[in-house]
């Protein structure tokens, strides 16, 4: 099995068809979360030591010279104690304010517009007109060319009464065309070119009409007797070509 660098997506030669497509952008809003990290500075309390002076109690001893008895009186030197505030360096902690850099993640909800692409299909315009269009006479005469076999369709010509009864079934058609998928919403005419008759119980009328340029379509009609209750009742229709019949 052979490997497909694009996956396959790429559209063979016959089924290149640019121009059966266009490409259609729209916008849509669309919201979504978006988190960035927000930093600040604040001052946090951190412990420090620091020397200071402090004061202290220390007894010294200093000479004095008092009297003291004795048979007489004289000067004697001794040390008494005396206490004084000396200083010395101490160290104490204390809490200083230092900076310090935080970081924080912070969600905020964002609305973006977004392009959506999509591929529709493209009809094409209506075909150009003929140069030379051949317009069929409202009631057009044909000739009996094929006089037919006894109970077989012969061709007739056209009367008031058979473009009555084909009209009469015209929406009918449409509408069977409409659901096997044909799209009859660019016909714009409605010219009968031909009419075969067969007599049977009743009578069947085979008629084909021009519905659009190059368009064709087959009808085949039946017409009830008199004394029966649904009197025209389209039987089958098809897309057709100018000449032969379909139905």
């Amino acid at each position: 099995m052979g490997f497909i660098p694009d996956g396959g997506a790429r559209p063979l030669p016959e089924e290149d068809c640019h121009d059966c497509v266009k490409t259609v952008t729209t916008y849509k809003t669309v919201t979504v979360p978006c988190t960035r990290n927000q930093y600040r500075t604040v001052n946090i309390k951190v412990p420090k030591t620091v020397p200071y002076t402090a004061f202290r109690p220390i007894t010294k001893y200093r000479e004095i010279t008092k009297q003291v008895p004795r048979t007489i009186y004289v000067n004697v030197s001794e040390k008494v104690p005396y206490t004084v505030q000396e200083p010395y360096t101490a160290q104490k902690t204390i809490f200083i304010d230092q900076p310090k850099t935080t970081c924080t993640p912070v969600t905020k909800m964002i609305t973006r517009r977004i392009p959506v692409v999509n591929v529709v299909p493209q009809n094409p315009g209506p075909c150009p007109p003929d140069v030379n269009p051949v317009y069929p006479p409202y009631n057009p005469v044909y000739p009996p060319v094929n006089p037919g076999r006894p109970g077989g369709f012969t061709d007739v010509e056209l009367t008031d009464e058979i473009v009555a009864i084909v009209a009469e079934v015209k929406e009918v058609a449409f509408h069977r065309l409409k659901k096997e998928g044909v799209d009859v919403s660019k016909w714009h005419k409605w010219n009968i070119i031909s009419v075969q008759k067969q007599i049977v119980n009743g009578t069947n009328y085979k008629v084909k009409v021009e519905v659009h340029h190059n368009t064709y379509i087959d009808l085949r009609i039946h017409v009830a007797l008199p004394h029966e209750h649904k009197k025209v009742q389209l039987v089958d229709v098809k897309v057709s070509r100018q000449h032969g019949w379909m139905v």
